[in-house]
């Protein structure tokens, strides 16, 4: 089980309303902050959502997706933006 903290910065209407989370894999969704312009929530997933958000940035290339997770004994960091990954990882 993955735990994952997702923050979206740009115009986020489009890409709210669209069908992200099923498309990711991910449950027990909690939207923590909705603006014009930012958009944060924490779901979980079952495997890594990288690759399907990866995938999803390319459609919206003038967002920003920054995704903090923990599995196991890892935690990370990653950033994506129209469809390039820059991912960092801590095992501890």
């Amino acid at each position: 089980m993955q735990t994952n903290r997702l923050t979206v910065i740009g115009i986020i209407s489009p890409f709210e309303r669209s069908a992200w989370l099923p498309a990711v894999g991910g449950r027990h969704y909690e939207l923590l902050v909705l603006t014009t312009n930012r958009y944060v929530c924490q779901f979980e997933t079952l495997t890594s959502p990288l690759p399907d958000l990866q995938q999803l940035s390319r459609l919206y290339p003038g967002l920003v997706l920054l995704l903090e997770y923990e599995t196991g004994r890892a935690m990370g960091l990653a950033v994506i933006k129209a469809g390039v990954l820059d991912d960092h990882c801590v095992v501890y």
